[in-house]
């Protein structure tokens, strides 16, 4: 089971202090603005209002903040042996294609990656590069068409809001993918809940739960 770092600290400290708390895998945001890649959690809350972003309850107007940053900077902190998770916000099949180029030329091999999004076309570009993907799963229906089975092929898992996951919807998941990811899972007593379901991850921010999932 994957233990996954959902924000990528910003210093090489902390990211090796979540390595040795048993992240495996360290999640980025990826996000494309007037056409250059940074990596933020600042995010549109509306696709027709591009310039109003939030991170959770904080919003800003500025087109770019001091939270945004270079896609090599946050892998130099990576570190060594980690695998990282590209979150791809602007999820398109135009921004799928630069996004192959930009991890072809780190020079990480494709078992380093992986690659999550919401767009079919977008994780078809990506898979046929030779990358793991997984499909995005973060709103009621997004989650009843994953349920129903109407996801891309050649995925590796599909990482589902953990609040629509129990029993019965882990069960049908992997009727269509036997991967299934959970996220943002902070408390250690839903870790260990969706542990006994089977899931194949759990994204966390809470250095307690990836001990618990790097002990499974």
């Amino acid at each position: 089971m994957l233990a996954i770092a959902h924000r990528t600290p910003r210093n090489a400290v902390d990211c090796q202090r979540l390595a040795d708390s048993g992240a495996a895998v360290f999640e980025i945001d990826l996000q494309f603005m007037n056409g250059v890649p940074v990596v933020s959690h600042f995010l549109p809350p509306w696709p027709r209002m591009p310039l109003l972003r939030h991170d959770r309850w904080r919003f800003t107007l500025r087109s770019r903040i001091g939270a945004e940053e270079d896609m090599a900077a946050v892998l130099d902190r990576i570190p060594a042996g980690c695998a990282v998770l590209v979150d791809l916000k602007t999820d398109d099949v135009l921004h799928a294609k630069i996004l192959v180029e930009l991890l072809a030329e780190t020079g990480r091999p494709p078992e380093g990656w992986y690659v999550s999004g919401k767009d079919a076309g977008a994780l078809a570009i990506v898979a046929a590069a030779g990358y793991r993907t997984w499909l995005s799963v973060s709103t009621r229906p997004e989650f009843v068409g994953a349920l129903n089975g109407l996801v891309p092929p050649d995925l590796d898992g599909i990482a589902v809001r953990h609040t629509f996951l129990d029993e019965a919807t882990v069960g049908r998941l992997r009727q269509h993918q036997p991967r299934v990811i959970a996220w943002t899972v902070d408390k250690l007593y839903q870790a260990e809940e969706l542990a006994d379901l089977g899931v194949a991850g759990i994204t966390s921010d809470n250095p307690a739960v990836h001990r618990f999932v790097a002990s499974r």
